[in-house]
């Protein structure tokens, strides 16, 4: 399974649909800011999106791995990712997505794997779940290099 994650942005589409046709993606995520920039995909309203109707927040289960969405401007995630963190936890989620700084990120703690795809008019990330978790940033800047992350690694210790 291949998705595509996008955030904010802002009304500039021309590159997401450009990654969207070279990379041919079973599943689009929007982030939210300008999220109906990409109909049809699964998201989550941002900051500017003062008229979105539906949840804030998101978790699903995508090829048996929970996914925690969100925008991040109500987890404070300019000033630090702990609530974002916790809120994953929450969630019991593998993979927490996030966007709102405008900046790529992306590291591995507590179980969990953080990704903020960064603004949509320079980069986004292509996600794989096979048997195991690949993890591509695409767009300006960004090389073809792979994380990968193991399946079998996943613990969540909810009781902290």
């Amino acid at each position: 399974m291949k998705i595509l994650i996008f955030s904010d942005s802002h009304g500039s589409i021309g590159k997401m649909e450009e990654w969207i046709r070279e990379e041919c993606p079973d599943k689009l995520i929007h982030l939210g800011d300008y999220y109906d920039d990409l109909p049809g995909a699964l998201r989550v309203p941002g900051n500017c999106d003062p008229y979105a109707i539906g949840a804030r927040v998101r978790a699903v289960t995508i090829e048996g791995v929970r996914i925690f969405l969100t925008h991040g401007h109500r987890h404070g995630v300019k000033a630090g990712l702990r609530s974002l963190m916790q809120a994953g936890k929450e969630a019991g989620a593998r993979i927490v997505l996030f966007g709102h700084t405008h900046t790529p990120h992306i590291s591995e703690t507590e179980g969990m794997i953080l990704l903020n795809p960064g603004s949509a008019k320079h980069s986004g990330i292509s996600l794989e779940i096979t048997d195991e978790i690949n993890v591509t940033f695409i767009g300006e800047g960004h090389g073809q290099e792979m994380h990968r992350f193991s399946l079998e690694s996943f613990h969540v210790d909810i009781g902290s």
